[in-house]
């Protein structure tokens, strides 16, 4: 955790300059008034599609995984996802999550090889899904984007090509299977002559086995058709849950002129064009991205609003969860204290 304390030190500071702009420029008492006109009931709903959304997540993570191995119980799988979802919040392109989760499921007695095969398929078929749901989406609600925000087609475009290219490296990594040795081995030689390896004979069999191991799994899970299509279909239930978000801070703040198809269009471009900024958490892309986005169907007085529980369900509440998940050892991991890797991530 040491070496996230600066991403850390980030999203606080990110916290701090939220709580200021409320209360030296919105004003504590409109902020009070404001939150004691919304309506609970929807805001109830909104956590309940986080919880949804995460506990589809632990879904998917678990089934993927007991496709490779039996190690791993559906309590371990949650704590693990959870734990994803803080390290992917505090870092840069989401890049720390899956690291943490496979040293997690090593900790569970899972292959490195297994675990990292089943977190690159979950992401596969996560981005896949991510990317024709957003097509989909498109395609009824372009007219009214393109007529409402400008430079909306130039946005749409930018997030369809990273998103693509994302998914096609992802899938070139599972497919090429001596490129990645290759890769893996130079990059050790690399860390080897920066004195950050030490002993190589160990790491270059350690790599042939874990790329030998993933591949293999690989193979195994990439025919099992039955699995993608029950681990795309609960991505796209997933998605929906997310993107239902913003439609409940809509409603919550008494507002029913949109549907929600329109606003969870919105919601899916924010998240679409937001994630790829290397900032932890995105943070102040995401925000202004929204604003652009949502500022359609919020008032400029009551937006800020909208963006502090966006913020709150999609960013603050999952650190808060997963940092707590950090705290729970399962009782495999209390009975073998000592079962621990041979390195950190």
């Amino acid at each position: 955790m040491g070496k996230y304390k600066k991403n850390f030190i980030f999203i606080g500071i990110s916290v701090a300059a939220l709580v200021i702009y409320i209360v030296f420029f919105e004003g504590v008492d409109k902020f009070t008034a404001l939150f004691m006109t919304m309506n609970l009931k929807w805001l109830f709903i909104g956590l309940g599609c986080l919880a949804g959304y995460l506990l589809i997540e632990s879904v998917i993570l678990h089934i993927m995984t007991r496709q490779l191995t039996k190690k791993q119980s559906f309590m371990q799988s949650v704590r693990v996802s959870m734990i994803g979802q803080l390290f992917n919040c505090i870092t840069p392109f989401a890049s720390g999550g899956q690291p943490v989760q496979a040293y997690e499921m090593q900790k569970n007695g899972v292959k490195l090889g297994s675990a990292t095969t089943a977190l690159l398929c979950k992401f596969i078929v996560y981005q896949l899904v991510l990317t024709v749901y957003t097509f989909i989406i498109l395609i009824f609600k372009i007219k009214f984007f393109k007529d409402n925000i400008a430079a909306f087609s130039y946005l749409a475009i930018i997030g369809f090509t990273i998103n693509c290219a994302v998914t096609a490296l992802l899938i070139s990594i599972a497919l090429f299977k001596e490129h990645v040795k290759r890769f893996c081995l130079a990059l050790g030689r690399l860390l080897n002559k920066m004195k950050v390896l030490h002993n190589m004979d160990d790491y270059n069999q350690k790599v042939v086995e874990t790329v030998d191991t993933f591949h293999q799994d690989f193979k195994q899970l990439s025919v099992n058709m039955p699995l993608f299509i029950k681990s795309a279909l609960l991505t796209a239930v997933q998605l929906s849950f997310y993107l239902l978000i913003p439609f409940t801070i809509y409603r919550s703040l008494g507002h029913d002129a949109y549907d929600p198809l329109t606003i969870m269009s919105a919601a899916a471009f924010v998240m679409m064009i937001s994630a790829f900024v290397p900032i932890p958490g995105t943070i102040g892309a995401a925000e202004g991205t929204f604003y652009i986005f949502f500022s359609l169907f919020f008032p400029s007085n009551i937006i800020y609003m909208a963006i502090l529980f966006w913020r709150l369900y999609t960013f603050y509440l999952p650190i808060l969860i997963g940092s707590l998940s950090t705290l729970i050892q399962t009782k495999k991991d209390k009975a073998h204290p000592t079962n621990t890797c041979a390195a950190h991530p």
